[in-house]
C-alpha cells in the first residue's frame, strides 16, 4: 500500500480535527489506520474507514464518524475518524471538512506538488495576510499574473460568521460569501479557520463594490459581520489583515455588521494599550459588576445613553432601568449618567 500523505500531515490533519472537536481523531488509507487515536491499535483495519474513502461520503460507526480526506477537494485519498457520538460530531463537520482542505493544501504547496491554480491562490493567501509572503518565486509570479501594481493601494476584507451558527448552514453561507467576492472581479480570497472569509481588493474596487457587501451585511444581520482593514501597497497585507481584524472586534461596541478601518478613532488609541494594562483597568472598574449589569451599561452606551431607548432595548420599564444604574453607581462609585464617569466605564468596556 502506498502512503499518499506524509506521516507529518496525517498528525497534523488529526491534530487540528482534534482541536475542533475536542474528541480523540486517527487517519485511516484503505481502511487501515496510520495514525492511531481513535479506532485502535495501529495498522487495524476499519470498514467504516474504507467504506467513507470509498464512498466520498462520511460514514457512521457505534462511536466514530469517518470522513473522508479529498485530494483538490475531489478525489478521495482516506479517511478520518473522529471519536465519539456521530451525531454530535456531525454537527462540526463543516468545519472539519474545511480544515482538512486547508491542511491538504498547505501540505501540496510545501511539498513542491501543487494540483491547482486554487491552491496556490489559498498559499498566497495566506502568506500575505501571516507576513510571510517573501516565499517561493512562484508565489510571486502568481501575484503578478493578477496584476497587483505596488503604486497601488489594495484592502483586505474578512467576512465572519457567527460560530454558533448551525454546521449545516456553511454550504450555504459558502454560496452567498464567494458570489459577492466573485461579483469583486478579484479571486485573491481563502477560508481561514475558524469563521473567516478573507478577501484582497484594489481600494478603487473596493469602493466601487462597497454596495454589495453592505447588502451582504443587510441580508445576514444575525449571521455575517463585515470588516475592512487599511488601504495598503500589496507587500503590507498583514498590516491590512490586522487592521480589518481591529475594525471586526470593534463592531462588538456598535449597532452595525459592517465596519471599515476608516471609521475607527478611538479604538486607534485603544489597540496600542497592552493587554496587561487593559486586564487592569478593566478589572478596576468593572470587576465588582455582574455580567448582566455589563449589558445594562453597554446597550446605555450603544443608545448614546438615551434611557427611553435602552429601556426598550433591554424590554425593561425606565424606572427599572435608573434603578439599575443607581446599583452600578452605588457598586463602582461611578455614575453612568456623568459625563466623566461615563468615559471611564466605556472605556473600561472597549478595554
Amino acid at each position: 500500500m502506498e502512503t499518499i500523505l506524509p506521516k507529518k500531515t496525517m498528525r497534523e490533519l488529526s491534530d487540528t480535527l482534534g482541536e475542533i472537536t475536542s474528541c480523540p481523531v486517527s487517519y485511516c488509507q484503505d481502511g487501515q489506520v496510520l495514525i492511531s487515536a481513535a479506532s485502535g491499535a495501529l495498522g487495524a483495519q476499519i470498514p467504516e474507514a474504507l467504506a467513507a474513502q470509498n464512498g466520498n461520503l462520511p460514514v457512521a460507526a457505534k462511536n466514530c464518524l469517518y470522513l473522508p480526506v479529498r485530494m483538490d477537494e475531489k478525489i478521495p485519498i482516506g479517511a478520518v475518524g473522529i471519536l465519539g457520538d456521530p451525531e454530535e460530531i456531525s454537527r462540526l463537520q463543516g468545519l472539519c471538512e474545511k480544515a482538512i482542505t486547508i491542511v491538504l493544501k498547505e501540505n501540496q504547496i510545501q511539498g513542491n506538488s501543487v494540483r491547482n491554480s486554487h491552491s496556490v491562490m489559498d498559499y498566497c493567501m495566506q502568506a500575505l495576510i501571516t507576513g510571510t509572503g517573501t516565499g517561493p518565486e512562484y508565489i510571486k509570479s502568481f501575484l503578478s499574473s493578477r496584476h497587483l501594481k505596488h503604486e497601488e493601494k489594495y484592502r483586505i476584507l474578512i467576512v465572519c460568521f457567527n460560530e454558533r451558527l448551525n454546521p449545516a448552514n456553511l454550504v450555504m453561507i459558502d454560496q452567498v460569501v464567494y458570489g459577492v467576492f466573485d461579483r469583486t472581479g478579484s479571486d485573491l480570497y481563502t477560508f481561514r479557520y475558524p469563521n473567516e472569509y478573507v478577501l484582497m481588493l484594489e481600494d478603487g474596487m473596493y469602493r466601487k463594490c462597497l454596495t454589495y457587501f453592505k447588502k451582504l451585511a443587510d441580508r445576514n444581520l444575525e449571521l455575517l459581520t463585515v470588516a475592512a482593514g487599511q488601504a495598503l501597497p500589496p507587500d503590507q497585507m498583514a498590516r491590512s489583515y490586522r487592521t480589518a481584524l481591529m475594525a471586526y472586534r470593534s463592531l462588538a461596541h456598535r449597532d452595525t455588521n459592517i465596519i471599515s478601518y476608516d471609521d475607527l478613532n478611538l479604538e486607534l488609541i485603544l489597540s496600542a494599550v497592552s493587554n496587561d494594562v487593559r486586564e487592569e483597568f478593566s478589572k478596576k472598574n468593572l470587576g465588582v459588576l455582574s455580567d448582566h449589569e455589563k449589558t445594562v451599561l453597554d446597550t446605555y452606551f450603544l443608545h448614546d445613553m438615551s434611557l427611553k431607548e435602552t429601556a426598550d432595548s433591554l424590554i425593561i420599564h425606565r424606572n427599572t432601568l435608573q434603578y439599575q444604574l443607581d446599583r452600578i453607581h452605588e457598586k463602582t462609585g461611578m455614575d453612568p449618567r456623568r459625563f466623566r464617569d461615563a468615559v471611564v466605564l466605556y472605556l473600561s468596556l472597549l478595554l
